[in-house]
């Protein structure tokens, strides 16, 4: 037991200075760079919960924020999402993300995710990221990950042009006519994640690592950005979870945009009428960024629904937008929900006098009428 509380302490500590020396060659030899795709979130609970999903994350989500996260996955498990960004937009502007994806374990071999998001501007642009990750448990704390994406954006080209006198004039413009109007390059996420405690979790992930060129022309840089992120979670202690991030980038302007989040999900349900959850976040960050979330979900047996809601304290504020709608639906192959087992006390017949009257606790879940039995005698029945 010694030997192996030693091996893990290692390996925490090997962890601990690969993030503290990345962090420190970040900071120290960034390079200019500019975000092409800015990421906007993905996932109804992920985003009801400020984003902090970098430790929190045991599902097939997990792809987009920490694939470590993939290693926590037990069933087969299909996704879907759609958002409105920004609503009602006073300028008429139509924001939307779809997004549809898969984990699949393979038991001790680890779980694979592919995913599919497309991000867009109606009949003006639009963004599309296909993944491809895996994460593993290697030991009984420690899980890695990894993510290959395919990034491609593409402009709806115009059929007029402006020339250099402002007179305007049927054509493509020269950008799009000399360069095309889509680019497409590859991207690469990794992650880990370290059980401190059964309940406890710490996550470390870096998105975007090569920082891909999307400019149109290659002589310009329109690089998505490298993003730190590391998270703390409590997950589920008494169907309450919470869960902190702090992420790190760095803005167009060469300056280090930090943002720190914070969020809590409380659960609640039974057998009949399932799970139920709550949810709500605040992010604060570099730039006077104040951002506010909050969501609930449903599951019951093996489908998920979840709804999140995203307001700015700052910027596009309440007034000038109805703000961010996501919706989600998740289906888990082969689940049988432990949290959605029902206690009911039953009362055993009376036999001869003198008998002592015991009551017994059956189990019963969603599929089994009767799943087990508590061999601890419940509180006796009064006749």
């Amino acid at each position: 037991m010694k030997t192996q509380r030693r091996e893990q302490n290692s390996a925490l500590k090997k962890i601990v200075c690969f993030l503290i020396l990345s962090l420190s060659f970040e900071f120290c030899f960034l390079k200019r760079a500019h975000s092409a795709f800015e990421d906007v979130g993905t996932g109804a609970r992920a985003v009801a919960l400020g984003g902090a999903y970098t430790a929190l994350g045991n599902d097939t989500w997990s792809l987009m924020y920490n694939p470590a996260g993939l290693a926590r996955l037990e069933h087969l498990e299909i996704i879907s999402e759609y958002s409105q960004l920004f609503s009602r937009l006073t300028d008429g502007s139509d924001l939307s993300q779809y997004f549809m994806g898969a984990g699949i374990p393979m038991k001790s071999f680890g779980t694979i995710a592919l995913g599919c998001k497309e991000f867009g501007l109606k009949d003006l642009y639009s963004e599309k990221t296909y993944s491809l990750g895996y994460g593993k448990k290697i030991g009984s704390h420690l899980s890695v990950g990894g993510a290959l994406k395919y990034l491609r954006h593409s402009f709806n080209v115009s059929t007029t042009a402006v020339d250099d006198n402002g007179a305007v004039q049927a054509g493509v413009p020269s950008l799009f006519s000399q360069k095309g109007n889509a680019r497409g390059n590859m991207s690469s996420d990794i992650g880990f994640l370290y059980r401190l405690s059964d309940r406890q979790l710490v996550g470390f992930s870096v998105r975007d690592l090569n920082q891909p060129n999307m400019a149109l022309d290659n002589n310009d840089s329109d690089r998505v950005t490298r993003t730190w992120h590391v998270g703390w979670a409590r997950d589920n202690v008494q169907w309450l979870s919470l869960t902190a991030d702090l992420s790190a980038r760095q803005s167009s302007s060469q300056s280090l945009d930090t943002t720190a989040m914070g969020g809590l999900e409380k659960e609640w349900g039974t057998a009949v009428t399932g799970d139920f959850a709550l949810r709500g976040a605040m992010a604060l960050g570099s730039r006077e960024f104040r951002q506010c979330s909050m969501g609930f979900g449903y599951r019951w047996k093996s489908f998920n629904l979840d709804y999140a809601f995203v307001f700015n304290v700052s910027g596009l504020s309440i007034g000038s937008t109805a703000g961010t709608h996501r919706f989600s639906l998740a289906y888990r192959f082969g689940v049988k929900n432990i949290k959605l087992l029902q206690l009911e006390v039953v009362k055993k017949p009376v036999y001869e006098e003198g008998q002592e009257d015991l009551s017994y606790s059956v189990l019963k879940g969603p599929e089994d009428p009767s799943i087990g039995l508590n061999i601890e005698p419940a509180q006796r029945i009064e006749n």
